[in-house]
């Protein structure tokens, strides 16, 4: 039997009863939160499968564990001569393939190849690396400029970090990392200067509705006054729309990778029409809006 607890400092440790009858508890190196509760749970059970089947081998799930010693097990032999992008091609990135949508898996390539890859820690032994090249990893990160020569988002550089992280989180559990490595780097932060989320006026609305005919002007109505995403805008179709309940179900997201679950599966309202603002959503392929809500 094996089961996730949260210590008082309120990290993650998974608790399980070993063959001998005892209840062992063994960290896991990271704060409770929504993500990285996800993960442990799929290794929680994991070790009750192996513990069901007999397969179960604690130097080799733990190899950093005191305990391993005390039980008198022999610790596995640590590959000390793989590289972190060795490890990540070899075995992160197989195992992302399997567990993420393609166009998750996708994002994940994207950040990997030109922050992680490329970088100096991508060289470097997993057993040799430290805290110290995190810090010296997230240095380098600032120093980058896009292809237009300014500053990584910090967005983007936070994305680039939680893959760091999920790939070094990895090679830890597998007994490849530094024994003492934390893996608790703190994310960027946004930049004082740094340009925020700037949306459209109600004047840009009004002259891009205007401008606009036909279905793009029904494609920039739903984008501008319902809040859904854009992938989720584009793959919608007409039989996830219901006037008479004023409901869209967003059933599926369109991507350059293809279509896709949404992000979240939850029904949407459709919003009163601001028909007294914006008047060119009486006429035309979006009249039926106003026409077809059932009015109190």
């Amino acid at each position: 039997m094996a089961w996730l607890e949260t210590d008082r400092h309120g990290r993650l440790r998974i608790a399980f009863k070993y063959y001998d009858g005892r209840t062992y508890r063994e960290p896991l190196g990271v704060e409770a939160s929504k993500r990285t509760r996800v993960d442990a749970e799929r290794l929680s059970s994991t070790i009750q499968l192996e513990l069901s089947a007999g397969s179960f081998d604690y130097a080799k799930r733990f190899p950093n564990s005191e305990r391993v010693k005390k039980l008198g097990l022999k610790r596995p032999e640590q590959r000390s001569n793989q590289t972190l992008k060795e490890f990540a091609e070899a075995a992160w990135l197989p195992e992302k393939r399997l567990e993420v949508k393609r166009s998750t898996f996708v994002y994940y390539n994207e950040i990997y190849k030109p922050h992680i890859e490329k970088a100096e820690i991508g060289k470097k032994l997993l057993s040799e690396i430290n805290d110290e090249d995190i810090n010296l990893w997230k240095l380098e990160i600032e120093g980058k400029r896009t292809p237009q020569k300014k500053p990584l988002s910090t967005r983007r550089k936070n994305m680039s970090l939680d893959v760091l992280c999920q790939i070094l989180r990895l090679a830890k559990r597998r007994g490849l990392a530094n024994d003492k490595l934390l893996i608790d780097a703190r994310p960027f932060k946004n930049e004082e200067n740094e340009d925020e989320v700037n949306p459209f006026t109600e004047d840009e609305v009004e002259s891009l509705l205007k401008a606009s005919e036909g279905w793009e002007r029904s494609l920039l109505s739903v984008c501008f006054f319902t809040g859904m995403r854009r992938g989720e805008v584009l793959g919608l179709r007409w039989s996830g729309v219901f006037f008479d309940r004023d409901r869209i179900l967003v059933r599926r997201s369109l991507t350059r990778h293809g279509e896709s679950s949404p992000k979240s599966k939850t029904k949407g309202v459709l919003p009163d029409p601001p028909t007294e603002r914006f008047p060119m959503l009486t006429t035309g392929p979006l009249s039926f809006w106003t026409r077809a809500r059932p009015r109190s």
